[in-house]
C-alpha cells in the first residue's frame, strides 16, 4: 500500500480481477510486443489483434481488404436489428466506405486491412469517444484502446505517467506516457509508420438550415436508440438540464428499456444537483420511469476498482461517480446512453465569455499558440512554465492539418470535437467502463457535419429544439429547464 492507495502489483493474473483492467479495449501492431493475459487474441494472419472479452467486434470481409469495427456501433438504417446488417451493407468501394462510416453512431473504432501487403489503417468514431493511442518505434507501431497499455506493450512493464498539469484532457495529442500519442478524431493512422493523415473536414462544409440539422439529428439518434434498446437495457440520467430533456424525449418510444438515475451529494455546485434531483423526481413522478437515486457519498471505490481506475485512465474526474455505477450498475446487460455531444449543436463550444461588444476574450484556437493560450485560460494556468502545452500544440496542428482544418469550419468546433471531446471527454467515459460500456446517440460524422454547417449564432436559438421537446413530452411542458430556484 502507498499513501493508503493499492499498489498496481497487488492485481494480479488469477485474483479475479483481471476484467477490470482495460475493459472493453483492444490492442493492434508489433508481435513482440506484451499483451494482457486476459486479452483473447483476434484470427488475423499476420496481424497481432487481442481484444478485451467484453469488446464487440464486427468483421466484414471485402476480397481485397478486412474491416474490423470494434465496439458498439449502430446504423440509423438498421430497422430491424440485423447483426449482419454492416457486415452486408459496407461499401467494398474505398470511394465509398468513409460515407458509410460517418453514418455510424456509438463509440467505436474502424481499422482497414489491406489483404495484399496487411497494411492497417484506423479511425475512431467521430468525436473519438471510443479512443485509440498509439506509440512509433523504427519498424514498429502499436496502437490500442488505453495509453497506459500502449505504454506497457511497448516497456514489457508498467510504466509511471508523468505528472504533468493539464485541464480538460492532456494537450494536442499528448499523454503522460513517453513517446504515446493520441489518434484525433478525422485523422486516420497508419501503422506501417505511425503517420496520421486527415480525411475531413478537407472541404469547406456545406450551409445547413437549423431546422434541417435538427430533423435529421432526432430521427437519426431515435433509431438508434430504437435499435440500441432491442440489444440491450438503457441507463439514462436524468437532471433538469436541456441535453437531458432532449435524450429524454429522443427515447420516448424505448422508455420501457431504460433506466434513469440522477446522483446528488457531489460535486462543484451542490445547489444544482439539488434542483436536478427534485426535477427529476417531478418527471419521474408524471411519466411513470424506472429511477434510481444515487447519494454519492455512499461509494467509494474498492482497492481493486480503484487500482483499475488507476491503471485504465490517467485523469481522474470522478471516481466516485465510477464506483457506484460499478455498484449499482454493473451488468452488462447495460449500455450508458450519453448527450454531452449536444453542446456542440446548440452553440456552447465557445466556453470563453463574449466582451459587452460581442467580441470573443480569447482569439480562436486556429493556431498553436492561439490554442495552447485557450487550453491555458480554460485551465486558469499561468500563461508562462508550461513549455509542454504549447510543444504538445505544435506538434498536433503540425500532424493533423489542423489550421487548413480550420479553413473550412468554425476552429472552435473543430476543437471542441478532437480535444475537448476526443481528449477529455474519452476519458471520462472510460471511468465507467468497470461497469458498462456508454455510447452518445447523436454521435456520428453524418449528424455533426450537418451543424458544423449551421452558423453558431443560429444554433443558440433553443426555440425549435425546445418547441420539439415540448411536443414529444407534454406531461412535463409546464417543468422549467435549468431554473436557477425550483421547488425543493
Amino acid at each position: 500500500m502507498t499513501n493508503g492507495e493499492p499498489d498496481r502489483s497487488e492485481i494480479s493474473a488469477g485474483d479475479g480481477a483481471d476484467h477490470l483492467l482495460y475493459p472493453f479495449g483492444f490492442l493492434i501492431g508489433d508481435a513482440a510486443a506484451w499483451v494482457p493475459s486476459h486479452f483473447i487474441p483476434l484470427d488475423e494472419p499476420g496481424i497481432r489483434i487481442s481484444i478485451h472479452p467484453w469488446t464487440q467486434v464486427r468483421c466484414v470481409d471485402l476480397g481485397g481488404e478486412r474491416v474490423l469495427i470494434i465496439g458498439e456501433h449502430l446504423h440509423p438504417d438498421d430497422t430491424g436489428g440485423d447483426d449482419d446488417f454492416v457486415a452486408r451493407h459496407f461499401p467494398a468501394e474505398r470511394s465509398l466506405q468513409q460515407a458509410f462510416i460517418d453514418r455510424l453512431i456509438g463509440r467505436f473504432v474502424v481499422i482497414r486491412i489491406r489483404t495484399s501487403d496487411r497494411s492497417v489503417s484506423i479511425q475512431t468514431d467521430a468525436i473519438g469517444l471510443r479512443a485509440v493511442y498509439f506509440s512509433r518505434a523504427p519498424g514498429s507501431c502499436i496502437a490500442g484502446s488505453h495509453a497506459g497499455l500502449v505504454a506497457r506493450a511497448r516497456a514489457g512493464a508498467p510504466v509511471s505517467a508523468a505528472a504533468l498539469p493539464h485541464k480538460w484532457g492532456y494537450p494536442g495529442m499528448s499523454t503522460p506516457f513517453p513517446g504515446v500519442l493520441r489518434v484525433p478524431p478525422n485523422c486516420e493512422l497508419f501503422l506501417d509508420d505511425g503517420a496520421l493523415q486527415r480525411f475531413f473536414p478537407l472541404d469547406p462544409v456545406p450551409p445547413c438550415a437549423l431546422e434541417t440539422a435538427w430533423d435529421f439529428a432526432l430521427d437519426q439518434a431515435g433509431r438508434a436508440m430504437r435499435l440500441l434498446a432491442s440489444r440491450n437495457r438503457i441507463l439514462m440520467s436524468l437532471s433538469g438540464g436541456l441535453d437531458s430533456r432532449t435524450t429524454l424525449a429522443a427515447a420516448r418510444p424505448v422508455w420501457d428499456r431504460v433506466e434513469f438515475f440522477t446522483y446528488h451529494e457531489t460535486g462543484s455546485n451542490p445547489e444544482r444537483l439539488r434542483i436536478d434531483l427534485h426535477i427529476a423526481r417531478d418527471i419521474v413522478a408524471r411519466l411513470g420511469l424506472r429511477h434510481t437515486e444515487l447519494a454519492m457519498s455512499r461509494f467509494q471505490p474498492p482497492p481493486e476498482a480503484l487500482l483499475a481506475l488507476r491503471e485504465n485512465v490517467f485523469t481522474r474526474h470522478m471516481h466516485g461517480v465510477a464506483s457506484a455505477y460499478l455498484t449499482v450498475f454493473a451488468c452488462r446487460e447495460y449500455v450508458h446512453v450519453r448527450s454531452n455531444l449536444l453542446e456542440l449543436f446548440r452553440a456552447g463550444t465557445r466556453t470563453d465569455p463574449p466582451a459587452s461588444g460581442g467580441a470573443v476574450i480569447v482569439s480562436p484556437p486556429d493556431s498553436a499558440s492561439a490554442a495552447a493560450n485557450h487550453y491555458l485560460s480554460r485551465g486558469k494556468f499561468a500563461q508562462s512554465g508550461h513549455e509542454h502545452v504549447l510543444s504538445a500544440f505544435e506538434q498536433f496542428f503540425a500532424e493533423t492539418d489542423f489550421a487548413r482544418a480550420c479553413s473550412m469550419v468554425s476552429p472552435w468546433d473543430l476543437y471542441f470535437i478532437e480535444h475537448r471531446m476526443g481528449a477529455w471527454q474519452a476519458g471520462v467515459v472510460a471511468e465507467s467502463d468497470l461497469a458498462f460500456d456508454t455510447v452518445i446517440a447523436f454521435n456520428s460524422r453524418a449528424i455533426i457535419r450537418r451543424f458544423l454547417g449551421v452558423p453558431e449564432r443560429e444554433r443558440r436559438d433553443t426555440r425549435y429544439l425546445e418547441s420539439w421537446i415540448a411536443a414529444s413530452v407534454p406531461e412535463i411542458a409546464d417543468i422549467p429547464v435549468n431554473p436557477d430556484t425550483y421547488p425543493l
